[in-house]
């Protein structure tokens, strides 16, 4: 442990202080972007929050087991059948999340 004089200990807790209020600025910020529709945020398995841009194209997620990697897709079929689906059982689809849990495939050299 360092000993401090009280001027070094008064620009350290200044100096983490700073970086505290410039993390909650960032987050209020992001949090204003939601609200405004510019951002659309995910909690992936109850992780860490993940913003993306607002896109007014619809897609899906997969997420790697291995990496943490999220790829986004988009497949017709897919959302033709969830469709389908809530018709047969006599709904409208309003809105779906679909977050498919990935590794990948062994690789044949």
């Amino acid at each position: 442990m360092e000993t401090m004089s009280v001027q070094k200990m008064f620009i350290n807790c200044c100096w983490k202080q700073r970086r505290i209020l410039a993390w909650l600025r960032f987050t209020a910020i992001l949090n204003q972007f939601e609200e405004v529709g510019l951002l659309t945020r995910h909690h992936f398995d109850g992780a860490v929050a993940r913003f993306e841009l607002k896109s007014s194209s619809h897609h899906d997620h997969m997420i790697c087991t291995d990496s943490g990697d999220i790829i986004e897709f988009n497949d017709p079929v897919i959302e033709a059948r969830q469709q389908e689906i809530a018709r047969e059982k006599g709904y409208e689809l309003l809105g779906h999340s679909l977050i498919l849990r990935v590794k990948p495939t062994e690789r044949i050299a």
